[in-house]
């Protein structure tokens, strides 16, 4: 009697966790930063604007090269806004000024500037 009613019992724990074992991973993956490139699209030329980057795959290091204007950003995707970099609101917004407002790359920081 006591087995019959154990099984079920332990079929539900053991589903509790398979489902929040899959559910962490799949948030651990859209919280992972990557790289994106500032491709801006007319009229807007805000670095600012997350809907002027594209995904960015290579070494920024190699690529961006110079101190006027952004290059690639280390950034995670925008959950609200996906296939976008979150910037406002998040550290990233306040790297790129400073960024641009020095003139040079913060590479320890994933900001990348270029001429």
């Amino acid at each position: 009697m006591k087995i019959k009613i154990l099984l079920p019992l332990l079929a539900v724990v053991f589903a509790g966790i398979g489902a929040f074992a899959f559910t962490e991973k799949a948030v651990e993956k859209k919280f992972t930063p990557t790289y994106w490139e500032f491709t801006p699209q007319a009229p807007s030329t805000d670095p600012l604007d997350q809907e002027n980057y594209t995904p960015f795959v290579g070494d920024p290091s190699t690529f961006c090269d110079g101190d006027a204007r952004i290059c690639v950003i280390l950034a995670t995707e925008d959950l609200s806004h996906p296939g976008f970099p979150a910037i406002l609101g998040e550290p990233v917004e306040s790297l790129i000024e400073q960024a641009l407002q020095e003139g040079e790359s913060l590479p320890e920081d994933g900001i990348y500037l270029r001429d």
